[in-house]
């Protein structure tokens, strides 16, 4: 395969108007836009991904949002989702979006049209992952800016990570092809911005279901003496983060009778989450304090 040097590439590249510096470049390569061959060179089409990186800088600005847009474009530019993931957060800071609750608004409203255009169900904006499943609360969907960040990062497993992701390039062009007149146009909401929109009202749902089934997992715990009655009569963590703090309050005739016992329930009761989403510690109470969450 024939390929360039750094210094030919970007010789080209000035030669069809976009002189590009070699800190530029670096940054290019730095963010998994530009992909050097074995050899160390660059393949010929290097110049063509240059320019293109170059124009996007007219439609997206900043170095971070042209990533998640050039992205949509898996075969040209496979950035991994290592470094998705970076640019989606530093999309996410303050001020990098304007009125960004109106414009997820906006998304959940225009996937809401779309499904009822595909006799998907009623009141579809509540289905998670835009799928026929359960009613989810309006905060899943809506969550606020401030939280952002958190929520991209929640995802430890990357291969998880650009799932989702690719599963949002996907949802932005079919949806923008069954409801064009529906979904937001390029000068209402930019395409790196409706990536990060959807991704994050999906990772979001994902999250609160977790944060449920965690709860869920600790009421409905049984030890192999529990016949018929559970150990746990209520339960609260002190927030819906991984490893936030478990209080349990015991039901009737639980028959811990010393520390050893004790501790070993409170271990099963973590051990009823992955690691993960484990609480990091669990307190057993009389009465749940008023400010842990309870859903």
């Amino acid at each position: 395969m024939e390929t360039l040097s750094e210094w030919r590439v970007r010789e080209e590249a000035e030669g069809r108007g976009y002189p590009t510096s070699h800190e530029q470049f670096q940054s290019y390569v730095d963010w998994g836009l530009l992909i050097s061959s074995p050899d160390g060179g660059w393949p010929v089409w290097t110049v063509d991904r240059l320019v293109e990186i170059r124009q996007a800088k007219v439609s997206a600005g900043p170095l971070p949002r042209r990533v998640v847009r050039l992205r949509s474009n898996y075969q040209k530019f496979p950035v991994s989702p290592v470094l998705l993931r970076r640019a989606m957060i530093d999309m996410s800071g303050p001020r990098s979006i304007t009125a960004p609750m109106r414009k997820m608004r906006r998304m959940n409203s225009a996937i809401n049209r779309v499904l009822v255009r595909a006799a998907a169900g009623v009141d579809p904006i509540r289905r998670g992952g835009h799928s026929p499943l359960g009613p989810v609360p309006e905060s899943w969907v809506n969550p606020h800016p401030s939280r952002w960040q958190k929520i991209l990062r929640i995802p430890v497993d990357d291969h998880y990570f650009e799932t989702k992701a690719a599963f949002q390039y996907h949802t932005d062009h079919s949806f923008g092809v069954m409801g064009s007149g529906a979904w937001p146009s390029e000068e209402e909401i930019p395409l790196e911005e409706r990536i990060l929109l959807l991704l994050v009202r999906d990772l979001s749902i994902d999250w609160m279901r977790a944060a449920i089934s965690r709860r869920n997992a600790v009421l409905n715990y049984r030890r192999p003496t529990d016949l018929v009655s559970r150990p746990v009569k209520e339960a609260s963590f002190t927030s819906d983060d991984p490893g936030a703090e478990l209080y349990v309050v015991l039901a009737d005739g639980c028959g811990l009778t010393d520390a050893d016992e004790t501790k070993a329930l409170k271990d099963e009761l973590r051990g009823t989450s992955n690691q993960y989403w484990a609480a990091s510690n669990v307190h057993i109470v009389d009465k749940l304090p008023a400010v842990t969450v309870t859903r």
